[in-house]
């Protein structure tokens, strides 16, 4: 009796399915493996209806221990419970099932070193793609640490790229974040407002400080300083902001929230203090996740292009992995989604 853990499992093999449709192993890996290798209808329709017959599934880290690229991605989001790595996340699983893809999806829980655990994980199940969209929180702090992994997965074959700005030798698809805070500061300053204040997250995030500084560069112009809070990303946080911006002496117009998430919990607070937004306190945000249609009121935020550079990364990935050499990425687009949290600056002062 073969005591194969195969055989006790039942389960049918590639030779299985061969034998089944009377074909050459080599010609049912082809039809199997969906290859540009000419075969004929008539035996595709065999082999396929002879997997389907056994229950056949492909092993696919069998087939990837034997060198065979481009089956499985690691995708490393900053934290799930935040709207844009979820968005992050659906837009990759989803081209990459089209692509007929693995997409392996881990959460770093906002921590550095979290995230290098990570990475040297995803390489232990022999993934051929790495996406990093951590966004690089606190990462000066391992960042040394975390390209010198990169450097390891890079000569191993593993083809690494990133969603967000960072100081590491990948490359990045993304909008410019700089650019980012330059245009909201243009629109701020084109309604009227000169008391800005901004709740950044912590401080050390790559994206966050780009942004920060982009709406620093115009509202100097304009000899105008930001009340800048650094809190953490979470309700809390957004409470924080608020209330260090409601003692501010003056009391800002407008806030700028350099995420959806912290945007709708200071947005939250100042409901909770008895202020109106945008009629006391505008708010504009970026991400343009699902949170700016179910907030009240619907909050404007800036559309970072998630989607499409999500889509350019995984065919940047399949590029490399057909021996190609793709140009390297330009910054994506972006666009304020005006909604109903910003006015005009109020035409009376604060007390």
């Amino acid at each position: 009796m073969t005591t194969g853990g195969k055989a006790q499992r039942g389960e049918a093999t590639l030779a299985d399915v061969a034998r089944t449709a009377g074909v050459s192993l080599a010609t049912a890996a082809r039809v199997l493996r969906r290859d540009n290798y000419p075969v004929s209808n008539k035996l595709k329709a065999r082999v396929e209806a002879a997997a389907q017959s056994l229950g056949y599934v492909p092993n696919m880290l069998a087939r990837n221990l034997r060198g065979a690229r481009g089956s499985s991605l690691g995708l490393i989001v900053g934290d799930m419970r935040d709207p844009y790595f979820g968005k992050i996340a659906a837009c990759i699983t989803a081209e990459a099932y089209h692509a007929s893809l693995l997409a392996l999806v881990a959460n770093m829980h906002r921590n550095p070193s979290l995230e290098i655990a990570m990475c040297r994980q995803l390489w232990e199940h022999r993934v051929d793609g790495l996406i990093l969209a951590g966004g690089g929180f606190d990462q000066m702090s391992r960042l040394e640490d975390l390209q010198h992994f990169v450097d390891k997965l890079q000569a191993a074959g593993v083809v690494v790229v990133s969603l967000s700005e960072r100081k590491l030798s990948v490359p990045c698809f993304s909008a410019d974040n700089e650019q980012i805070g330059r245009d909201i500061g243009r629109s701020l300053r084109e309604l009227g407002h000169e008391r800005i204040a901004v709740a950044a997250g912590p401080a050390g995030g790559f994206v966050g400080d780009g942004r920060l500084r982009g709406l620093r560069q115009v509202l100097a112009q304009d000899g105008i300083l930001p009340h800048v809070v650094h809190t953490e990303f979470s309700q809390e946080g957004g409470t924080q902001a608020a209330d260090a911006f409601l003692q501010a002496i003056p009391r800002p117009s407008a806030v700028v929230a350099l995420s959806d998430s912290l945007a709708v919990n200071v947005m939250d607070r100042l409901r909770e203090r008895g202020l109106r937004t945008p009629d006391d306190i505008s708010i504009v945000s970026v991400g343009d996740t699902d949170y700016c249609d179910i907030s009240t009121p619907r909050l404007t935020s800036m559309d970072t292009s998630i989607e499409a550079s999500c889509v350019a990364a995984i065919r940047h990935i399949r590029a490399v992995w057909a021996g190609e050499t793709p140009p390297a990425p330009a910054p994506f687009d972006h666009r304020l989604v005006q909604r109903d949290s910003l006015g005009a600056a109020p035409t009376f002062s604060f007390p």
